[in-house]
């Protein structure tokens, strides 16, 4: 009977490992732009499937496959007057409004990015951003999609990219 237990408790713990270890490789893998594209439709889909406040509450979810699958792009959503209303990797800006918030080059890109998706349902904006730990400039996609939130009204979803579409 203990060989048993020992059998079953390395099995688990072997399964353990390769799934922390599965996981922990998708979040080094970096999206391409056509993955980062694919990712955006994969989150509006499942907007309209499960409606807004499940699908906030997903896409706030640091570990969501919506954030957790690749290491360079993630979902965020925001109200047409720059509050956030999810971050898939800032949790803490949920609420805020960052609608003056500038790239590395003083440019407002959220408040930028958001009139042009308002305008035309759906747009792509490149932005300089400035990683305030590293402190290097990288150039950062926002593309986004105007999406219906019932008592919210009209939501921007977008798929942040850390690199050019």
């Amino acid at each position: 009977m203990k060989r048993r237990n020992l059998f079953v408790l390395i099995v688990v713990a072997v399964m353990a490992v390769s799934f922390l270890a599965g996981i922990a490789q998708a979040q080094d893998k970096p999206a391409t732009p056509a993955q980062a594209k694919e990712l955006h439709h994969k989150a509006l889909a499942f907007f309209k499937e499960v409606g807004c406040e499940k699908a906030l509450v997903e896409f706030n979810n640091l570990k969501s496959p919506y954030n957790a699958s690749y290491s360079n792009a993630y979902i965020t959503t925001s109200d047409f007057n720059g509050i956030a209303t999810s971050n898939g990797r800032y949790a803490y800006i949920v609420g805020k409004n960052l609608i003056s918030l500038k790239d590395a080059d003083g440019k407002p890109f959220l408040k930028n990015g958001l009139d042009a998706i308002q305008k035309n349902n759906k747009a792509s904006l490149e932005y300089k951003w400035q990683d305030p730990k590293t402190k290097q400039l990288s150039t950062r996609t926002l593309f986004g999609e105007t999406v219906d939130c019932d008592a919210r009204g009209k939501l921007s979803l977008s798929v942040t990219y850390e690199g050019k579409m």
